[in-house]
């Protein structure tokens, strides 16, 4: 998931397009839409397919609570960004919801794959209704699949595919023999087994609008396409691509052919040079690449949006005691340290090799000890040379940044597992931090940039950081001059409220990039890194002001 785009849903009036990093930092001054983003992250991982409007946790508990208050469309659309491997197009996939205001919860409507805006495959929620015995039947259909847009790139010698993932051989292969070779050996049966023969066959093809039934269409999809390709494990119904296919036929049934021809015979004429093998193309498409992919990649959506964790601001605690498994957790702290109990965390050596390391980042020469007792409380304890001291002894600042490491490792260990069940490419774990430099000192939010950056490499997981701090900033910038982060592994989003915004073009959110020696490529809005500046002079001019 690369990027997510929004329409119509808190503050997103617009559709407004976010990429995502392996660091995503949300920034810009307070009430412009960092949290509104945030809250839809989690608000999708309820579930794409079917979610409530009431979700109390986010402070959300309506329709009208959900959607835009300047919008006045009744659906929500959002649109997320992936690729397909042997395509050089960029993929995006749309789900639209549409909404009533007397609804409390609401599934897909319809879900749609794109590739430059050109529509690959689409899905429809329809309802069938049985008056007699009282009960209506939900099932998606698919009412777009287009073949064309593959085929047309095979055929084009490879034109629009990925020659960094398709071997040598295999666009040889795929694009090396002739429509008409292959047309030669399957028009004779596909006209046998067409109810009406050539003649009938021919009148449809040229008539759009002669009709053709299930029937017929059955029997040239069984011989131009077996069904049998398109098998578990996928587990996908028979696709309505015949429709399809006799455009695709008809585009060619024009074409000068040789004497002779077994196609002239049945009354079609195939250019000798274009070039496709079909046996190839229909696994290609059906079986080994198009589908699958297609398929997958609906499949990634499901995962990326479910693996979402967050920490939110009220983390830190004063309390001696964390209560065990609580129903209502007064502060996150007791969430977390009970999740790190009943999943068995606390002796993990990867887990504890990572809050060794983070606190070395940080300079704290410390040891975390987790101890429970009797299965009702919790204690955390600090030890550095011999001395244990309860967290809530150690200063506010403390106890709020060891639940985002705490979590962080929660949410790597758990990527980990997971991913002995799943491919570890087609699958992203995102950890929502809420304003991480929270009562901490500058210096150490600062080194903060250390921790996130050993935490995406360690465990191959995403952050989404929602931060007012300039010294956490630099200190990326820093991390990018100095080519221990990637450019691409970090992408920073400065939310602007809509009464800063001066120019008409610009939009609600400016994503800005880190460049090689550690600049922004744009600026951020007044108020943030011009403050310290700005706060200066003006000190400059008071006193000059007092001297004359």
């Amino acid at each position: 998931m690369k990027k997510i785009g929004i329409e119509n849903f808190l503050v997103f009036n617009e559709m407004t397009e976010m990429e995502l990093a392996p660091i995503t930092v949300l920034t810009g001054p307070n009430n412009s839409g960092k949290s509104s983003f945030t809250k839809f992250l989690r608000f999708m991982a309820k579930g794409i397919d079917n979610f409530s409007f009431r979700v109390p946790e986010l402070n959300l508990n309506s329709i009208r609570e959900i959607k835009n208050w300047e919008n006045n469309a009744d659906e929500i659309k959002i649109r997320v960004g992936g690729e397909i491997p042997f395509l050089v197009e960029d993929i995006v996939i749309e789900l639209t919801y549409r909404i009533r205001k007397e609804e409390s919860s609401k599934k897909l409507d319809s879900l749609t794959v794109l590739a430059n805006n050109e529509i690959l495959f689409s899905a429809q929620r329809r309802i069938t209704v049985d008056l007699n015995n009282s009960f209506a039947e939900e099932e998606y259909s698919i009412n777009n699949f287009n073949i064309d847009f593959i085929v047309e790139r095979l055929v084009g010698n490879g034109l629009g595919l990925n020659r960094n993932y398709m071997t040598k051989g295999q666009m040889n292969h795929l694009t090396g023999v002739t429509m008409r070779e292959f047309f030669e050996k399957r028009i004779a049966e596909i006209t046998e087994k067409f109810g009406g023969g050539s003649k009938r066959l021919l009148k449809v093809l040229n008539d759009e609008n002669n009709k053709i039934s299930d029937e017929e269409l059955a029997k040239i999809e069984k011989v131009l396409f077996d069904s049998r390709a398109i098998s578990e494990p996928y587990e996908v119904v028979t696709l309505p691509y015949s429709n399809y296919l006799l455009s695709l036929l008809r585009k060619f049934k024009d074409f000068p052919s040789q004497k002779d021809s077994i196609l002239r015979k049945n009354g079609f004429n195939f250019s000798a040079d274009l070039e496709l093998e079909f046996t190839d193309l229909g696994n290609f498409i059906f079986k080994e690449e198009y589908v699958p992919e297609l398929i997958s990649l609906v499949h990634q959506l499901y995962e990326n949006f479910s693996h979402v964790e967050f920490i939110s601001l009220n983390r830190g605690t004063h309390q001696n005691y964390l209560r065990h498994n609580g129903v209502f957790a007064e502060v996150e702290m007791e969430s977390v340290i009970s999740e790190i109990i009943n999943e068995g965390l606390a002796e993990d050596n990867n887990f504890k090799s990572f809050l060794k390391d983070s606190f070395n980042l940080l300079g704290l020469n410390y040891e975390l000890n987790i101890i429970n007792s009797e299965g009702v409380v919790n204690f955390v304890k600090m030890t550095s040379e011999d001395r244990d001291q309860n967290i809530s002894n150690m200063g506010y600042g403390f106890s709020q940044l060891v639940p985002i490491l705490l979590k962080i490792a929660i949410t790597g260990l758990k990527a980990n597992r997971l991913r002995d069940f799943w491919n570890p490419s087609e699958t992203n774990f995102r950890l929502i931090i809420e304003e991480p430099e929270s009562n901490l000192h500058p210096n150490l939010q600062s080194k903060l940039a250390d921790v996130f950056l050993m935490a995406i490499k360690t465990f191959d997981i995403e952050l989404i950081l929602e931060t007012h701090s300039e010294y956490l900033i630099r200190r990326f910038q820093y991390l990018v001059a100095k080519k221990e982060l990637k450019r691409k592994e970090i992408v920073i989003h400065y939310f602007s409220t809509m009464n800063t915004i001066q120019d008409h073009n610009e939009t609600r959110v400016k994503s800005i990039k880190i460049n090689e020696f550690g600049g922004l490529t744009d600026s951020f809005g007044s108020g943030f890194f011009d403050e310290a500046t700005r706060l200066k002079f003006e000190l400059l001019q008071l006193n000059k002001e007092r001297l004359n």
